[in-house]
């Protein structure tokens, strides 16, 4: 079975982002500075609660999230959310990567979560895994998805035949996923916060395989 070829060109992303601006205006910022409506988080949008507060932190309860800070104007609110997301991220990642590893009878290392714009996932030969946070916005199925493909990679550290039987043997609907991450791709990287530019740390993973188009 051969690789699908899923790459986005340029266009089609510029035509992707011009209809989200559309779609959903509310998230994306103009040079003016407007208070967070909607944070998107494990395939949804939800609303935003803003409230002023001498300590900043964020809440998740009754589908709504709950952000506390002094200066909503001043104050970046993207530490606050992004250690939040990556906390759940590195939690939910976790319980999903034991469950699979289990059921595909594979023994992993470590699983780490990191701040990569260009990598959703890498395994290293060592069995090592590492993801990036930001997948924690994607539908549950598309993030078991990709912990199964990383697994996959424990055995076998390429994208050859029997890779994929092993994938499609607990994923068969993996081609939609790849397909929504692909599609979807730069909305998971959209700036969270009041601010027009998102500053980001790159972590370099083990370099053995290594997906951001799967």
């Amino acid at each position: 079975m051969q690789d699908i070829d899923i790459n986005t060109t340029i266009s089609e992303v510029s035509l992707f982002i011009e209809k989200l601006q559309a779609d959903m205006p509310e998230v994306f910022k103009s040079g003016k500075k407007t208070p967070l409506k909607k944070l998107l988080y494990m395939g949804k949008l939800y609303d935003v609660n803003l409230n002023r507060g001498e300590q900043s932190c964020i809440t998740f309860n009754d589908d709504t999230f709950t952000l506390t800070a002094p200066n909503f104007r001043q104050h970046n609110l993207k530490p606050v959310i992004e250690g939040w997301m990556k906390t759940r991220a590195q939690k939910t990642i976790e319980e999903k990567v034991k469950h699979w590893a289990e059921k595909m009878e594979l023994e992993f290392n470590k699983v780490s979560v990191k701040d990569q714009k260009s990598l959703w996932g890498s395994c290293s030969h060592k069995g090592n895994l590492n993801f990036c946070w930001r997948i924690i916005k994607a539908p549950g199925e598309v993030l078991d998805y990709l912990v199964i493909h990383e697994l996959a990679h424990i055995k076998y550290l390429n994208h050859g035949e029997e890779f994929w039987q092993l994938v499609n043997s607990h994923c068969p609907e993996n081609k939609k996923s790849r397909k929504w991450l692909n599609q979807y791709k730069e909305r998971l990287f959209v700036n969270e916060d009041s601010n027009d530019e998102e500053n980001q740390n790159s972590d370099q993973p083990e370099q053995q395989s290594a997906n951001r188009n799967i």
